[in-house]
């Protein structure tokens, strides 16, 4: 049986260890390449396999950390509104188009125009007793971490109301400024005010309502900081993942017996997770052919952090994903068995996308596990992600529930023969 206290002890020295000695790990950031580099070896340590390392291009700033630009570009709109409102109309749908469908729904439409770095995908595997695979468990989290939010950090209450504010005042702009055109008011608004009548309830409210909303314009340009100083250490998000994984998987590589003669484990650390799922986008390309992706089963884990609420997230909404349904209910159960669930239990994920996606996606039995509070904290997303508020309890009821999991699993599959 996994000794829970002892392998939640070793998780802490890894998440401290990554912390102290790399830090904040941004996407595609030389930290990211160090903490491969520091992963790669605690792998082949902790693990006992020598772990594949597989390389992949990405534009690391083009979705999330593209925000605070489209927040620029919507208070140049604004001062565009005055003077030209089919200008204005133009860049403000150009930069909603671009957050809707870059920071919000992870497409890669516009990464062409970004400079690209390198990035790498980590996994061990564990290849089946017999010889023959019959079914894959994969197990895997994300190493990178996130830039840091200070609206969040401030105040995480009105975080979500700032945001949206600035939405709907770009929102706003465009429709305002379709207005404008449509009555004739298609020119700066000195021009318009001495040459024509400026009379009537629609060119004063045009004139006047998108005033209001350049606060909260002004706060989508503050949704996060570049400075790599004031960067997430991530040791919730997502080291606590990382640091679950490979415990789990150094106790089935050194009790191989547990696993049933058909099963092949593999377990993954996936880059750029914070730059729009990148990483496990780039591992599902790399392996929709090869067969590792046949009969697999993904258990993704992020942020084992917080005691009272342990989740099984059953889908992505932004991501138009909702996860296997059965993994779901095996999860649900491992945490009843558990005894962990206190608030919530189940959850669909409140905001961007989780690396179980594109592996759902591709056709993969998938479902994520977590423990955190899923309203805005001043800790998520944050630089006060970091170890010293971390409690080995919560990682000791995450390795049990992972445990249970692979088991449930490999109980499935083996009733099939």
């Amino acid at each position: 049986m996994l000794d829970y206290k002892k392998s939640a002890d070793d998780m802490m020295t890894l998440i401290k260890k990554v912390e102290s000695e790399i830090g904040p790990r941004l996407p595609a950031s030389e930290e990211e390449k160090k903490a491969a580099e520091l992963l790669s070896a605690e792998y082949e340590n902790t693990v006992g396999i020598k772990p594949v390392r597989e390389f992949f291009k990405v534009a690391p700033i083009a979705s999330i950390g593209a925000v605070p630009y489209c927040g620029v570009g919507g208070l140049i709109a604004f001062v565009l509104y005055y003077i030209y409102p089919l200008a204005a109309v133009i860049l403000a749908a150009f930069c909603l188009f671009y957050a809707l469908s870059m920071a919000i729904v992870y497409t890669s439409i516009f990464d062409v125009f970004w400079p690209k770095k390198d990035s790498s995908n980590l996994y061990t595997v564990q290849e089946p007793r017999g010889g023959k695979t019959d079914y894959t468990v994969m197990i895997g989290a994300h190493y990178d971490s996130s830039w840091h939010w200070p609206l969040q950090y401030k105040n995480p209450k009105t975080f979500i109301p700032k945001i949206a504010y600035g939405i709907v005042g770009v929102v706003v702009l465009i429709v305002c400024g379709i207005i404008q055109i449509v009555i004739g008011k298609n020119m700066p608004v000195w021009q318009a005010i001495a040459t024509t009548s400026y009379e009537g309830f629609w060119p004063y409210f045009c004139l006047t309502f998108p005033v209001i909303f350049v606060p909260g314009i002004y706060f989508l340009t503050q949704f996060l900081s570049h400075d790599k100083k004031l960067a997430s250490p991530g040791a919730m998000d997502n080291l606590t993942g990382v640091a679950l994984t490979m415990q789990i998987a150094k106790y089935f590589n050194r009790n191989p017996e547990e696993l049933p003669e058909g099963c092949r484990l593999v377990c993954a650390s996936f880059g750029c997770e914070e730059a729009g799922l990148k990483g496990s986008k780039a591992f599902v390309k790399a392996h929709k052919d090869d067969g590792m992706l046949n009969n697999c089963y993904f258990i993704n884990v992020d942020s084992i952090s917080d005691y009272d609420y342990f989740e099984v997230v059953t889908g992505d909404p932004l991501q138009f994903a909702s996860y296997d349904k059965e993994m779901i209910d095996m999860a649900y159960s491992c945490l009843e068995e558990t005894g962990c669930i206190r608030k919530t239990g189940k959850i669909v994920n409140p905001i961007g996308g989780n690396d179980a996606t594109p592996l759902h996606k591709a056709g993969v039995k998938a479902v994520t596990l977590a423990a955190q509070n899923p309203v805005p904290t001043n800790y998520y997303h944050t630089t006060a992600d970091r170890s010293d508020r971390l409690d080995t309890r919560t990682f000791e009821e995450g390795l049990e529930v992972m445990y249970r999991l692979i088991n449930k699993i490999n109980e499935k599959e083996s009733g099939k023969k």
